[in-house]
C-alpha cells in the first residue's frame, strides 16, 4: 500500500492499493519519456529506481494501478535485505590496509635493493 500525497503536503489519512502491471529492466540510457508519463484517464503510480543494489547499472521501471484496497486497516512494513555499516567503521578498516601498503611498498622496494646488492657481491 502506498500513502497518498495530496498539495504538496504528505496526507497520511488514506492508503492506496496498486495492482503491478509491469516491471521493466532497462539499461541506463534506455529510460524513454513515454514510459513513464501521464496516462489521461487511468490512474497510475510509476516508480522508477536503480537496479542492482549498489552498482545501479540499469533502471527498473514498476507501474501500477489503483485498486479497492482488499484490507485497508492492515499495513506491511517492508524490510531491505542491505545492511548499512557506520561510515565511521568502514573508513579506517578500509583505510588501515591502503596506508599500511602505501607505508610498507617503499621499504621493501629499499630491502630488495639491499638483498639483491648484497647477493650480486
Amino acid at each position: 500500500m502506498l500513502r497518498e500525497t495530496s498539495g504538496g503536503g504528505v496526507n497520511f489519512r488514506r492508503a492506496l492499493a496498486l495492482l503491478m502491471i509491469i516491471v521493466v529492466v532497462l539499461g541506463i540510457f534506455s529510460v524513454r519519456l513515454f514510459q513513464i508519463q501521464i496516462v489521461q484517464g487511468e490512474d497510475l503510480c510509476t516508480l522508477l529506481t536503480c537496479t542492482p543494489y549498489g552498482v545501479n547499472s540499469h533502471r527498473l521501471l514498476v507501474r501500477g494501478s489503483r485498486i479497492e484496497n482488499i484490507e485497508p486497516e492492515k499495513v506491511v512494513n517492508v524490510i531491505t535485505e542491505a545492511y548499512q555499516i557506520d561510515p565511521l567503521i568502514v573508513t579506517p578498516a578500509v583505510a588501515a590496509p591502503m596506508l599500511g601498503i602505501l607505508l610498507l611498498s617503499p621499504i621493501i622496494a629499499i630491502l630488495a635493493k639491499v638483498v639483491s646488492k648484497r647477493l650480486n657481491d
